[in-house]
Parts: structure tokens; C-alpha cells; sequence
């Protein structure tokens, strides 16, 4: 998962943040997944769980600065979700 702050405080940053995510995507293996979520008040999901490279792009660029910040809050849901995907047996990376 790939969680990018978009809070007020990013609002100079937020394409060194967004290029970092680009290139962190890009490592991803042929079958890796990731999902991209942008978090400020609340945590919203841009892209959902997907091996598709251009989705994932998309998602990035679509992050807009979007008021205060709630960070423990959108790392709770995001863990949260992550622990109930998880499948019995299934190996992956976190």
C-alpha cells in the first residue's frame, strides 16, 4: 500500500512525494499488487489492490491537497484493511 499524505502541510512537497511513489511502483515484480490511498481528513483509496502499472500512475497523479491532517486515523484504517485481506496460508510482502 502506498499511503501519500495530501494535508495542507504537503502542499509545497506533494510532487516530490508523488515522484517517490512513481518510483517506488516501479520496482513492483510482474505479479506484485499495490493500492494507492491519500489520506487527510479521512483516508480515501484512489486505486484499489492491482498489479496494473498505469492504474497505480494514475491514482498518484489524481492526489490533490485536501485539508488538515489525520494520520494515526488513516494509518489505523489502512492497517485495519490490510490485516482483513490477508489470506490463510497466502505468502506476500507487507
Amino acid at each position: 500500500m502506498v499511503l501519500i499524505d495530501s494535508s495542507d502541510s504537503m502542499n509545497l512537497v506533494l510532487p516530490v512525494a508523488k515522484a517517490a511513489a512513481r518510483r517506488l511502483l516501479s520496482v513492483l515484480g510482474p505479479g506484485d499488487r499495490a493500492e494507492v490511498a491519500q489520506f487527510s481528513r479521512r483516508l480515501t483509496v484512489r486505486q484499489d489492490f492491482t498489479s496494473d502499472r498505469r492504474a497505480l500512475d494514475a491514482a498518484v497523479e489524481a492526489i490533490q491537497i485536501d485539508g488538515a491532517t489525520a494520520l494515526y486515523d488513516a494509518l489505523y484504517v489502512s492497517l485495519k484493511d490490510l490485516v482483513a485481506r490477508r489470506r490463510n496460508g497466502e505468502l506476500e510482502r507487507r
